[in-house]
């Protein structure tokens, strides 16, 4: 993979010029990550940063697939994430945001950019950071959790999957991968899957090279396939999740639904 140029625009900003594409965006994240990880230390913010960065480049990537220009600028615990496209982009509606307005604690778009500012605090610890208990104890590479149907949820769900992800030695590509098709399959089941009273389930399954994700909920709507996807945010959470799985699917439960995420070799 093309290494991305970079540009010290000073102490705590940084810019590059990221080529259109599903394995660059996999890098940019990785990139982001790198940047910003010296000044604020492993932490929830800045896992929204590099969620954020990623789905910015992605919105820009709709009307420019050649290139985007990204900037981080750090100031104060505060970053801004700005992603410039050569072209102009279409209208947004308020659903457009998404992950953005959930994250961000400011945003907006000009002519041909977006932007968004979250806050970073040094040394935030992630939630939850300690694998479950069996994992622990007997060194199963299998970790699930259930958790409330609500926007913070799916939030929560992505960090302390990390957290396991890392715990079991997972390669830094692969796991940026998994946490983000993990957050997509979260946030569309907390939008989509909610019935009073219910909850979430989330599993991790590791297997020699191959992560495993599966999100089930109680609603037994089954999501769009990839290559119906239109507009709206929900759907195209699934165009990232088939851009970076190997394969994807849904299967039936006696309540509502399971949809699961191969990232890497397939499972025997």
């Amino acid at each position: 993979m093309p290494t991305m140029p970079v540009a010290a625009i000073s102490s705590r900003s940084w810019q590059t010029t990221v080529p259109g594409g599903w394995p660059e965006a996999s890098q940019l994240r990785q990139w982001v990550r790198r940047r910003l990880e010296p000044s604020v230390g492993p932490s929830g913010a800045l896992d929204d940063a590099v969620l954020l960065t990623h789905q910015l480049f992605v919105a820009v990537l709709a009307s420019a697939p050649e290139r985007a220009l990204v900037t981080l600028a750090l100031c104060s615990g505060r970053l801004r994430i700005s992603v410039v496209g050569p072209n102009p982009l279409p209208p947004w509606s308020r659903a457009d945001w998404g992950i953005t307005r959930a994250l961000a604690t400011a945003y907006g778009r000009s002519l041909c950019a977006v932007w968004a500012e979250v806050h970073l605090r040094k040394g935030e610890a992630p939630m939850n950071p300690t694998p479950t208990k069996a994992a622990d104890a007997d060194l199963r590479l299998d970790w699930q959790r259930s958790y409330p149907l609500s926007t913070r949820s799916a939030h929560t769900a992505r960090r302390e999957a990390r957290v396991f992800l890392e715990h079991v030695q997972v390669a830094a590509a692969k796991l940026e991968d998994a946490v983000l098709v993990l957050s997509e399959l979260a946030s569309n089941a907390v939008r989509h899957g909610y019935v009073s009273g219910r909850h979430l389930l989330v599993r991790i399954r590791v297997e020699g090279d191959t992560v495993r994700l599966e999100v089930s909920d109680p609603s037994p709507v089954l999501p769009a396939p990839a290559c119906a996807l239109a507009d709206d945010e929900g759907r195209r959470g699934l165009v990232i999740v088939d851009a970076l799985s190997t394969r994807w699917g849904v299967r039936h439960r006696p309540v509502g639904k399971t949809v699961w995420a191969v990232i890497g070799g397939e499972l025997q």
